[in-house]
């Protein structure tokens, strides 16, 4: 499936480490929802030797799998020409589950707020705010694994 991803470094910050252990603790709190052994090991990848985070999100779910008959639309700035859209055709729905936000933030005074921004305007190297879900799914052979689901991404000034 076609999907919109990030992968995030905290270059050994503080605050990323701690992001790290928070998956990890999310990913043991659940162990015991699963049969022993079923759910897969989980550890940040690596990029030139630092922790990185795989972040992403499917356009689309099957639409036989979806509650939401209806579906949301997808927006301009992420399907501007109606390409997704046609590609989708009738098997496959853009759900509420589906939609990256995606924000510039503002310091104004001292209080930080969130601007709603344009994908595009994301570039490699960008320093980044990330939102996502941790989700554990299926995988062949039984096992479940731990996935980053990308929810919103914000661009810092």
């Amino acid at each position: 499936f076609l999907n919109q991803a990030v992968t995030i470094t905290g270059l050994g910050s503080a605050m990323f480490r701690n992001a790290i252990e928070s998956v990890k603790e999310v990913r043991s709190k659940a162990e015991r929802d699963f049969w022993q052994g079923q759910l897969e090991d989980w550890k940040p990848d690596q990029f030139q030797g630092e922790d990185v985070l795989e972040l992403s999100n499917r356009f689309f779910r099957p639409r036989r799998k979806s509650e939401q008959e209806d579906g949301v639309p997808l927006t301009e700035d992420i399907d501007p020409n109606g390409v997704l859209a046609r590609l989708a055709g009738t098997n496959l729905i853009h759900t509420e589950d589906n939609v990256v936000k995606y924000f510039r933030g503002m310091l104004d005074g001292k209080k930080k707020r969130y601007i709603p921004a344009r994908p595009q305007v994301f570039r490699l190297g960008d320093i980044v705010e990330a939102q996502c879900s941790v989700v554990f799914v299926k995988s062949k052979g039984g096992g479940v694994k731990t996935k980053l689901i990308l929810r919103a991404l914000v661009l810092v000034n």
